[in-house]
């Protein structure tokens, strides 16, 4: 009983914190307002196995007056073996943070409008392509419950930098593209209305026994993008972009199950090859099953 218990608990505390961030925060996809509010520095997450480390920060130096530095390195971008040095500065823009902008060694590579509800930024390295140069990862994050995050992916070059990969915003269900229904029996159907991928979802029996009458009423949903996962899934040498959703059962602790998008490679840009909805990734090995899958 204690995995049901856990859930009961996590959907109270959980509209608790909902409440809170609504009177506070926005969300994913709320509007901002015009009080002003502190920026907030995101620590860099642990990063993929293989992959390179995050920025660490080094003395930080003096910003301009209109911009606040998130995270500066020394940075190889060229592969030459000299180090660049790289600043991410957030834009604030009537007292709300609206861009993102990457200096390396003074000069602007990348100015990034902040989505709505994404006030974060994040910049990471790694070596996508199997070059021998890293590629510049640039992170949107929002505070909402969601943990929403968006990604672009840049390929450094003394001249103009190219994007190789953005990420779809609003990819939730906002747009009813996405129709999660309970029909009973510790089950939901899934449907993608876009890609027309569907599955039925079947649900721990122990975690949501007693819950019939929550279940019936609850309205599932898909989140936005949260998580990224990096690996060469064909073993040609260059690393998908796996992004993944939350599908959601009758509050956000209870995830029921996994939407995966993958990219691949292709002439230079990432481009979608797969969508998969899968058993939700496992606490200990993060180890998933497929439920169903289509090619895009």
């Amino acid at each position: 009983m204690r995995p049901k218990l856990m859930l009961v608990a996590g959907i109270v505390i959980g509209a608790l914190v909902l409440i809170y961030l609504s009177l506070t925060i926005p969300g994913p996809y709320s509007q901002p307002t015009n009080s002003t509010r502190a920026s907030v520095i995101l620590a860099p997450p642990a990063p993929e196995p293989g992959m390179s480390q995050p920025v660490t920060e080094s003395t930080t130096p003096q910003a301009p007056d209109d911009l606040l530095v998130l995270q500066s390195a020394q940075r190889d971008l060229y592969g030459d073996g000299k180090k660049e040095n790289v600043i991410l500065y957030i834009q604030n823009e009537d007292n709300w943070p609206r861009y993102l902008r990457l200096m390396v060694d003074g000069d602007e590579k990348v100015r990034l409008r902040l989505e709505d509800g994404y006030t974060l930024g994040d910049v990471q390295f790694a070596d996508l392509d199997n070059d021998g140069v890293d590629d510049v990862l640039l992170y949107q994050d929002c505070t909402g419950s969601s943990g929403a995050r968006l990604l672009d992916v840049y390929r450094p070059s003394r001249g103009p930098w190219q994007r190789i990969f953005a990420a779809p915003y609003n990819a939730g269900d906002f747009n009813n593209r996405y129709v999660v229904k309970y029909i009973g029996d510790y089950q939901m159907s899934f449907v993608d209305q876009q890609t027309w991928l569907k599955s039925m979802i079947k649900l721990d029996r122990e975690t949501h026994q007693g819950m019939e009458d929550l279940l019936e009423q609850s309205h599932p949903w898909v989140d936005p993008i949260a998580d990224y996962r990096f690996t060469d899934v064909d073993g040609d040498g260059a690393h998908e972009i796996i992004a993944i959703q939350r599908v959601v059962g009758v509050a956000h602790v209870d995830t029921i199950a996994e939407l995966r998008t993958t990219y691949k490679l292709e002439d230079g840009m990432y481009r979608p090859i797969l969508e998969a909805l899968t058993t939700p990734g496992d606490p200990v090995t993060g180890a998933v099953r497929v439920l169903s899958k289509v090619p895009l």
